[in-house]
C-alpha cells in the first residue's frame, strides 16, 4: 500500500472511531428507574411464558420478605404456579419506581389471570411491592410484599 492509501486507511478509521465516540456520548444511557422498568417487564415476560428461571433470575441470592420466606422458598413457588394448566396473562395498570441510591422501591398495580381455552382459571387483583437493590451492575428483587398472604392461604386450602 502507497502513502496515499495509508493516508486513506487512517482517515477513514479516524471517522469510525469519531463516529463511535459521538455516538456513544449522545445515544441516551437508560437511567436507574428504566433499568427498573426493564426488570420488571422481565418477570412479566418471564410470568407469561411460565418460565421459572427467567423470572428467579431477576431475585437476589439475598431474597428474605415479611414471611420468612428466602430464595429457594420462592424459587419451589415459583415452579409450582407455573406449571399450573393454562396460560397467565399479566396485566400492569400502574407501575411506580423510585430510587435512592442502590436501592429502590417498585410498586405494581395490575391483575394476573391464568386461563385455558378462554376461560379463566384464577384472577388475582392488587398492588404488589419489589424492593429491588443493586447488585454489581445489575439490579435483583430483595423482598416483595402484597402477594404472599393470598397465595400461601390458598396453598393451605383456604379460599
Amino acid at each position: 500500500m502507497g502513502g496515499r492509501g495509508i493516508t486513506w486507511a487512517v482517515v477513514i478509521l479516524a471517522l469510525i472511531a469519531a463516529g463511535g465516540i459521538a455516538w456513544w456520548a449522545l445515544y441516551p444511557k437508560p437511567t436507574e428507574e428504566d433499568r427498573i422498568r426493564a426488570l420488571i417487564a422481565g418477570l412479566e415476560r418471564g410470568i407469561e411464558a411460565k418460565a421459572p428461571n427467567r423470572v428467579m433470575a431477576f431475585i437476589s441470592e439475598d431474597y428474605r420478605d415479611d414471611y420468612r420466606l428466602r430464595r429457594k422458598d420462592l424459587s419451589f413457588m415459583v415452579l409450582k404456579i407455573l406449571r399450573s394448566e393454562g396460560d397467565f396473562e399479566v396485566a400492569l395498570r400502574q407501575v411506580r419506581v423510585e430510587v435512592e441510591g442502590r436501592d429502590a422501591a417498585a410498586t405494581l398495580e395490575g391483575e394476573v389471570t391464568l386461563t385455558a381455552d378462554s376461560q379463566a382459571l384464577g384472577r388475582y387483583f392488587g398492588t404488589v411491592t419489589l424492593t429491588p437493590r443493586k447488585e454489581g451492575r445489575d439490579w435483583r428483587i430483595v423482598s416483595t410484599q402484597g402477594w404472599q398472604q393470598r397465595v400461601l392461604h390458598e396453598a393451605v386450602g383456604g379460599s
